[in-house]
């Protein structure tokens, strides 16, 4: 212990304290990506670091916090590590940008030493979405998250039973709504999920807004540490990609990409409960296990399978029979299992003109879901689809639509105007087919749903999400 103690003070030794900006070689694409680091003066001295990953909005870059905030002078007050990540893209933290985030995490703690019980998640804005969006998804990485003006996707609140959330939010907020915060706490409420809500007044959309928080969110995260072996897991996914959290991971689905559901529960003596749903294949992490007592461990499956379970390391690995109705289980001697790999749907030709550019991925994407479901038109942003890059998996097709609202709707257009989201003007897609389509007294329109909030007309609302219908749309083609 005192000689890798020793080694975290050498690791810290060689960087600097103070603001700095630094780098990492992506593990999504191999490209080198910036990021801004701040290091308190005289709090390293071989002592594990607490760290905040704070996340900008759209429009601007890794810089932003520090420019617009004093979260510099709070980190120093506190002792924290800071790392603003760029959300590169404008994705919203999809796809290459979440993952850059996950890897500027790793980045650090390669740097000076960090606390991995005192990992907490900070942003605003699209920072405020990403920080649900990152944060749901690895639940099990971090003590708790911060996300301000942002917005939080339902199927996947369960993922914060150990988060503890603050949610913060203007209740004039100009550009993200505040019912984007109301929605996810009344729901977190409803769950019994502890969180805590602050309703501000006066600040718009304003970076100031965070600034002002700071002694409250610093406070806020001294209060908590991460629970690396909780005795209750409940975790949705919906993709094995990532499918791991704490001592469980699941491995398979049977309907992707609807909700995986797994329900863990540390029973005595020496008991795990396991209820799933849409799920396939599901692994214990033995060695992980919140267990005291020694001898065999039993598991029960769906209240289906039982199962005894005599190793104490490895993996113990469940899976279903071919009609899903029996669970058979099997040891795997491995320390870690891979993420399972997302396939690939459709190759994406070097140069391609419709990946070029979002406006020209927007109008491609419209037409398969307009052939999809049978409509004439949509009504997108010019930036609603953005690829990072790579063939297309049925993870990238889901996360192709960069904007939080993925739910459709579909209505009949008669010459109504269009909205604005934003700064930016809805207009009709696909491109191409734009003129011939207009020339018709009405049209059927499919829009996300703020979107079609704005029009003030009748709609209907689709039972799936943008990101399924195309995934289907893509499956079928040739």
């Amino acid at each position: 212990m005192t000689l890798f103690l020793g080694m975290l003070a050498l690791a810290a030794a060689e960087i600097p304290a103070g603001d700095q900006p630094s780098s990492f070689t992506s593990s999504y694409d191999g490209t080198i990506q910036p990021y801004r680091m701040y290091i308190p003066e005289g709090k390293t001295a071989g002592n594990p670091l607490p760290l905040a990953v704070v996340l900008h909005g759209k429009g601007v870059d890794q810089n932003a916090w520090f420019e617009f905030t004093p979260v510099k002078e709070y980190a120093q007050q506190f002792g924290y590590a800071i790392a603003a990540p760029l959300g590169r893209g404008d994705y919203f933290y999809r796809g290459a940008a979440e993952q850059d985030v996950l890897d500027v995490i790793e980045d650090v703690k390669k740097k000076i030493p960090i606390d991995p019980d005192r990992i907490y998640l900070m942003g605003h804005s699209m920072g405020g979405w990403g920080c649900w969006w990152i944060g749901l998804r690895q639940p099990d990485l971090f003590a708790t998250i911060c996300p301000m003006s942002g917005f939080a996707l339902t199927e996947l609140l369960f993922n914060a039973t150990h988060l503890d959330p603050f949610i913060i939010h203007d209740t004039d907020d100009p550009i993200v709504p505040v019912e984007q915060s109301r929605w996810p706490a009344q729901k977190l409420s409803e769950y019994g999920i502890s969180f805590r809500y602050r309703e501000e007044s006066g600040y718009g959309h304003k970076s100031k807004m965070i600034g002002d928080n700071f002694p409250r969110l610093f406070e806020w995260m001294n209060a908590h540490r991460r629970d690396p072996k909780p005795k209750n897991i409940f975790f949705v996914t919906r993709t094995p990609a990532r499918g791991r959290a704490y001592w469980l991971q699941i491995l398979g689905t049977e309907k992707f990409p609807y909700p995986a559901i797994a329900n863990a529960q540390i029973g005595k003596p020496n008991r795990v409960l396991l209820k799933t749903d849409n799920v396939t294949s599901i692994a214990v992490n033995l060695a992980e296990l919140p267990l005291n007592a020694e001898g065999d461990i039993e598991v029960s499956m769906d209240q289906i399978g039982n199962f005894t379970i005599k190793e104490k390391s490895g993996w113990a690995v469940f899976a279903k029979n071919a009609d899903n109705e029996k669970w058979s289980y099997y040891h795997n001697p491995a320390s870690a299992l891979p993420h399972k790999q997302s396939p690939t749907v459709m190759n994406v030709p070097k140069g391609a003109a419709e990946f070029t550019s979002p406006t020209l991925l927007t109008s491609w994407a419209s037409k398969k879901l307009c052939e999809e479901i049978g409509a004439d038109l949509c009504l997108f942003l010019d930036d609603s689809f953005q690829h990072s890059g790579g063939n297309l998996t049925e993870d990238s097709i889901i996360d192709l639509f960069v904007y939080p609202e993925d739910r459709l709707a579909q209505f009949i257009y008669k010459g109504e105007d269009l909205p604005r989201h934003i700064n930016q003007p809805a207009r009709f897609f696909p491109l191409d087919s734009i003129n011939l389509k207009t020339r018709k007294s009405s049209q059927l329109v499919i829009a996300p749903v703020n979107l079609a909030n704005k029009m003030n007309v009748k709609y209907e609302l689709l039972p799936d999400t943008v990101g399924i219908y195309l995934l289907r749309a893509l499956k079928k083609a040739p």
